[in-house]
């Protein structure tokens, strides 16, 4: 990694400018798309559960229109000076004659399911939709209770015996006191439901509690038969918390907005929940729509992007690609004409300083080359000195009756003069190198002895000396005497040996003949 990152280092200025600004630019316009796309996604969510909410509210129009309509429909029942004479004469035959044909005319135009005659106190009379159940007590309905109390009409959602409906009720008097009531009714089943789809384009369910039902609710009425959208629990949070709820929820092929509201009875209480679907399929379509135009737009922004901050890098370096050029003439000793400035900011500036630069350096090169001259006399002077001295030494060591040698670290020979021929019978340059060459011709019996004090005096710093045996090329035998100096650097630290082998052979032939006379005299 680091060394990747070393590497980077390495490359051209213009590279150094153009992968932050070309990051930056592809990082923003991702995250500008990337914002746009999701904003545009929330937009357009938040107008589709505004519209679902627009249709819910709808719904409640309806319910609101169909209850006016109930009412009006009971008044004009109620003021019929017939009605009031039927009820206190409790004449059923008479209320059948005169709205039965209005009953039948009505739920065929406008829908309505129940016309009922209440007596008072509430009791049921007649009821046109079913007239063979009558005679039943109906303190258990509010809306009822409710008009006879106050005289006046009251109106709700309410359950009755035929079900769960829009209830108007109006209090209908004679000769000055209270004979009874009626009462029209509206459904919420599927004619209201299927006219509201028509209208809307969404599909409707009615969900009332159920005492039987596992989950506690039923379908009242449906226009997706056999299709529940909603979890139970979801619906069951409906009633019991009584708010709306919006959801997205996406089964097989389908995407599907949904939301779900409570329905209020006459009492204010939640007593059923409305179901609204809506086919997402043209949301979607709009949602890939804007998210295309989306990345169209931001691919444009980001090629833009790259163009211009390719231009400006150009423009920017065009200078100092100038200047580099002429920087590597200097470098390769050309002759460098004066740099024209073009402008007076820090390119200019740095264009004087190199003019300065190629002044001082021609200055410099000059007098570099007539110190240049001098130093070529001074080095053949002293070179023929040193070849002259090195002639000399080296005639000095060829002539002289001793091997010079130099043992460095290692215990490698490094150097070996040419008298070694004279006393062992091989060439010198044979003789160089580790202690397996230029131990070679040294007796066995004194070879390792020798090694190992030339190491010990290598690593100690101690001075060589030793007298052993050699054996030439001929297997002759001959004497030496051995002596190495340890030569130091300026810290103390052994660098070498050197040291020069005497030939005693004489020497060793002289000891042993006075050893001999010795021996003859004793």
């Amino acid at each position: 990694m680091w060394s990747r990152l070393r590497e980077l280092r390495n490359i051209s200025l213009k590279w150094k400018l153009l992968i932050p600004f070309l990051s930056l630019s592809v990082a923003l316009t991702v995250l500008l798309v990337a914002w746009g796309v999701r904003t545009q996604h929330q937009i357009l969510r938040d107008q589709e559960e505004k519209r679902i909410r627009q249709a819910y509210s709808y719904f409640y129009q309806r319910l609101d229109l169909k209850l006016n309509l109930a009412v009006a429909l009971a008044e004009l029942a109620a003021v019929d000076p017939a009605v009031g004479q039927a009820l206190a004469g409790q004449d059923r035959e008479r209320l059948l004659e005169l709205y039965m044909p209005v009953f039948q005319r009505l739920k065929r135009l406008v829908g309505i399911e129940q016309f009922h005659f209440h007596l008072y106190p509430p009791r049921s009379f007649l009821r046109l939709h079913r007239p063979e159940i009558y005679g039943d007590i109906l303190n258990y309905r509010r809306t009822i209770l409710k008009a006879h109390e106050s005289g006046a009409v009251a109106e709700g959602l309410e359950y009755g015996l035929s079900g769960f409906g829009l209830r108007g009720v109006a209090p209908v008097s004679y000769e000055g006191r209270k004979v009874g009531s009626v009462e029209i009714g509206l459904g919420m089943g599927m004619p209201l439901l299927m006219q509201l789809k028509e209208d809307l384009g969404y599909d409707f369910n009615i969900y009332v509690p159920s005492s039987e039902d596992p989950h506690g609710l039923r379908v009242l009425a449906t226009t997706s038969p056999s299709r529940t959208f909603l979890a139970a629990y979801d619906l069951k949070e409906v009633v019991g918390q009584g708010r709306t709820i919006f959801l997205i929820r996406k089964r097989d092929k389908e995407n599907l907005a949904l939301m779900a509201g409570p329905i209020r009875d006459f009492q204010g209480r939640r007593a059923a929940v409305v179901e609204l679907v809506c086919d997402r399929a043209g949301t979607i379509s709009l949602i890939r729509k804007y998210t295309v135009l989306i990345l169209i737009f931001g691919l444009a922004t980001l090629v833009l992007a790259l163009i211009f901050v390719w231009w400006v890098s150009t423009l920017f370096l065009a200078p100092i690609v100038g200047l580099v050029e002429q920087a590597e003439m200097i470098a390769a000793g050309d002759q460098v004409p004066q740099v024209e400035v073009m402008a007076q900011d820090e390119f200019g500036a740095l264009a004087e300083a190199l003019n300065k630069m190629l002044a001082g350096l021609e200055d410099s090169r000059y007098r570099l080359q007539n110190y240049a001259n001098l130093l070529e006399e001074r080095v053949q002077e002293r070179t023929a000195e040193l070849v002259n001295s090195e002639e000399k030494f080296r005639s000095v060591i060829e002539n002289i009756p001793l091997v010079v040698y130099r043992l460095e670290k290692g215990l490698i020979r490094s150097f070996v003069s040419g008298h070694i021929e004279q006393l062992t019978g091989w060439p010198p340059e044979m003789l160089v190198g580790g202690p397996a060459v230029w131990s070679s011709p040294i007796h066995p019996e004194d070879r390792e002895k020798v090694i190992n004090e030339k190491r010990r005096c290598l690593e100690e710093g101690d001075v060589f000396e030793m007298e052993y045996r050699f054996q030439d090329r001929l297997g002759q035998e001959a004497y030496v005497l051995d002596h190495a100096e340890p030569v130091r650097d300026e810290s103390g630290r052994v660098l070498y040996l050197e040291g020069y082998m005497l030939d005693i052979r004489e020497r060793k032939w002289l000891e042993e003949q006075t050893i001999q006379s010795e021996e003859l005299k004793s």
